[in-house]
């Protein structure tokens, strides 16, 4: 839970980022959502990528708020499309591999 917690903590970061000049910046919003909270969500998650989905999407969560934030969508803009704008994979891909 501690890392869930730096992760929530990050995204705090990236909103503030997002709202000021470095904002305009994708690719560097990017390059921060992928060092601060990707690698936090990632780290021992082929442990945990056989348990039961609703476990899962509490690290998916944040996972999809963070690429929300980078690219300062709505929040019911689908994410798929969004992960598809940001060149990222879904969480349960990245997961397998």
């Amino acid at each position: 839970m501690v890392t869930l917690l730096k992760i929530y903590q990050n995204l705090y970061i990236i909103k503030i980022i997002s709202h000021t000049f470095l904002g305009d910046d994708i690719s560097l919003l990017l390059k921060i959502y992928r060092a601060l909270i990707r690698s936090k969500a990632e780290y021992g998650s082929t442990i945990f990528r056989n348990t039961d989905q609703k476990y899962l999407n509490i690290f998916n969560t944040p996972l999809n708020t963070g690429v929300h934030f980078v690219l300062r969508c709505f929040k019911s803009s689908p994410i798929k499309s969004l992960r598809n704008s940001a060149n990222e994979f879904s969480p349960n891909i990245r997961r397998t591999y």
